[in-house]
């Protein structure tokens, strides 16, 4: 497999330790999702499509809410504030900031 990677990039696998399992094949992919077909016994790509969100989209919603639950706790809507880590972070700077300098003031 990893004959058709660069030289670089062949180097940093080595120092990676390797890959634990070569990367899957187009054909290896067909027969996973072939055998997902039939197993689930879908006829349509509406079937897929429902086999898809239950596995993945429904799992990521219920995270991206728990997220917003945690973030409003603390005062902030984490989607209007930001749409990045980073701003995240920047923001929650701010609002520990703002926290300990209304405390050292002796405002409570």
């Amino acid at each position: 497999m990893t004959e058709n990677i660069k030289c670089s990039e062949k180097d940093t696998l080595k120092q990676m330790g390797g890959l634990k399992s070569p990367p899957k094949t187009g054909v290896e992919n067909y027969r996973e999702l072939k055998h997902i077909w039939r197993e689930n016994e879908m006829t349509t790509l509406k079937d897929l499509l429902a086999y898809y969100n239950k596995l993945d989209v429904g799992p990521f919603g219920r995270v991206v809410n728990k997220l917003i639950e945690m973030y409003r706790e603390l005062g902030m809507d984490v989607f209007k504030v930001s749409v990045s880590l980073p701003g995240i972070a920047r923001r929650m700077l701010y609002l520990t900031k703002e926290r300990q300098s209304f405390v050292s003031d002796g405002r409570k």
